[in-house]
């Protein structure tokens, strides 16, 4: 029995005596009443502290869920993250190692592809460090935090830096698009030379 709950029998008692006339309590009848309120905390006791201890567990485990959801948060983040920058990162080596060797046979046209489809796949990586960049600041902000009200200033801060990084990867994404489509269009501005002259 909590010690507030002790208070509110007592209380209650008092007024009982209080609505049937009474004026004064004998010591005798209250120390009765003393020797039954003792023995309803005893008896209650033992609920209340595996109350208390359930209660104590359930928060251990909702702290440690929070724990455990934040951080697969984070790491599936790291991995998309991770993901784009490979694939944009991947393409421009890829492409520029292509550039090596072919740009000699470039048309003008195809040559201005080139060099824009590098660029759009710069951007695009640039864009996915940004986005790595925000969402650190966003995950720091969301552990901050932790243990306030749900729409406290720092939730709030941590969702815009969410989404900003989520704008930012798929923009990524569509320049990553975009240059695929310069490449269809480079592929086609090739000066074709035949190996043996006819004529």
């Amino acid at each position: 029995m909590e010690p507030n709950e002790v208070i509110d029998a007592l209380a209650i008692q008092v007024e009982s005596a209080k609505s049937r006339g009474l004026k004064d309590v004998s010591i005798e009848s209250l120390e009765m009443y003393m020797v039954a309120l003792r023995e309803r905390v005893e008896k209650l006791s033992p609920l209340t502290e595996a109350n208390n201890e359930f209660q104590r567990q359930a928060n251990d485990h909702a702290f440690h869920d929070r724990q455990a959801m934040f951080r697969t948060v984070i790491d599936s983040g790291q991995a998309a993250l991770k993901a784009s920058l490979l694939v944009g990162g991947g393409a421009a080596a890829a492409l520029l190692a292509f550039a090596s060797s072919a740009w000699r046979s470039l048309k003008p046209e195809g040559l201005e592809l080139l060099g824009l489809t590098i660029f759009v796949l710069g951007i695009g990586v640039l864009l996915v460090v940004l986005a790595s960049g925000a969402t650190y600041l966003s995950q720091g902000l969301y552990h901050d935090g932790l243990g306030k009200p749900h729409d406290c200033k720092e939730d709030r801060a941590g969702d815009i830096l969410r989404y900003i990084s989520l704008t930012l990867v798929v923009s990524s994404y569509g320049l990553y698009a975009l240059a695929c489509w310069f490449i269809y269009k480079m592929m086609g501005s090739f000066s074709i030379v035949g190996f043996i002259p006819v004529g």
